[in-house]
C-alpha cells in the first residue's frame, strides 16, 4: 500500500494529487462513516456539483409495492382520494383539479404546513452528514393522484435551491386504477 507515512484520512488527497483514482485500505473502522464518506467524496469522486445533495422525490402506489430503499417515506392515503370522483379518476396529480380536490377542507395545506418545515430541517442535516443522494418517497393507493400532486409540489418547491439537485419521478402515474 502507498502513502503509509501519512495519516489515514490524509491519504485520499495524496492519492488524488498523485493521479490515482482510488485508495486501498484495510479496516478503517476506527473512523466515523460520515468522515470517510466526506473524505472520499471530496478527494476521490469526480463531481461537477461538490457539496450538493441529489434529492429524488418519487411518487408511488402502495398497491404496486413501495419504492425500493427510500430514505424517507410518507403515506398520504389519509388525504381525500380523487379516485372516487368520476370526473377526476382519469386525471393525474399533475392536473390542478386533482390538487384542489385533495385540498378539500384545507387537508393538503395542513399537511404541507408540517411537511415543508420538516424537509427544510432534514435536507441540510443530510447534506452536512455527507449524504450524496436522498430518496423521498410519497405513496398513496394507486400512485396517480395524491402522491403525484405532492411529489410534484415538492419538486417545484426545492428545484431552485442551490444545495440540491432535484429529480422528480412518478413511478406509477401511467398505471390504470
Amino acid at each position: 500500500m502507498m502513502f503509509n507515512e501519512l495519516d489515514f484520512l490524509d491519504r485520499f488527497a495524496a492519492a488524488r494529487k498523485a493521479g490515482f483514482e482510488a485508495v486501498e485500505f484495510l479496516f478503517p473502522y476506527e473512523y466515523p462513516a460520515a468522515e470517510l464518506r466526506r473524505r472520499l467524496a471530496d478527494e476521490m469522486l469526480p463531481t461537477s456539483t461538490p457539496g450538493q445533495l441529489a434529492v429524488t422525490f418519487e411518487s408511488f402506489g402502495f398497491k404496486y409495492g413501495t419504492v425500493r430503499d427510500p430514505d424517507l417515506l410518507f403515506d398520504v392515503r389519509f388525504l381525500p382520494n380523487p379516485h372516487y370522483e368520476p370526473t377526476l379518476r382519469p386525471l393525474t396529480g399533475l392536473d390542478p383539479q386533482v390538487s384542489q380536490y385533495v385540498n378539500t377542507g384545507g387537508a393538503l395545506d395542513t399537511f404541507y404546513d408540517h411537511l415543508y418545515p420538516m424537509l427544510d430541517y432534514l435536507l441540510p442535516q443530510y447534506l452536512a452528514e455527507g449524504k450524496s443522494h436522498l430518496v423521498v418517497a410519497v405513496g398513496c393507493t394507486g400512485g396517480r393522484h395524491r402522491s403525484v400532486a405532492i411529489t410534484h409540489s415538492l419538486g417545484e418547491r426545492f428545484k431552485d435551491a442551490q444545495d440540491y439537485v432535484i429529480e422528480v419521478v412518478h413511478r406509477d402515474i401511467d398505471r390504470a386504477g
